[in-house]
């Protein structure tokens, strides 16, 4: 994804968000952030560089993992962060607290045995 659709999904992002009254910079109470990193937005995950998954999908992976105490709302805030960053650290992955491809897979072998 070019850097233009990237700031205008952003933009697109924050909208929405100040709209339900949740706007702003940083995590918001959907949980979606808006500085950096992935963005939670109408359920779904999506990093900088485009990729997407369903937020319950990264807690329910995280929780399987035994990395994540918290509900699973799809929300993806501080307590979803820490939790990837410390599987990321744990598994030799850049711990920046986002999923991306390369955590999500190793992350989604825990989401798959779930199923």
């Amino acid at each position: 994804m070019n850097s233009c659709v990237w700031i205008k999904s952003l933009q697109d992002t924050r909208a929405a968000l100040q709209a339900e009254g949740k706007g702003g910079v940083g995590a918001s109470e959907s949980g979606a952030a808006l500085s950096g990193g992935g963005a939670a937005v109408g359920g779904m995950y999506r990093t900088p560089s485009g990729f997407e998954i369903p937020s319950v999908n990264i807690q329910k992976a995280l929780k399987k993992a035994g990395y994540y105490n918290g509900a699973l709302d799809g929300k993806v805030g501080p307590g979803t962060r820490d939790a990837i960053a410390a599987f990321q650290k744990d598994n030799g992955l850049k711990a920046d607290g986002v999923c991306g491809r390369g955590t999500w897979a190793k992350l989604k072998s825990y989401l798959e045995a779930i199923k």
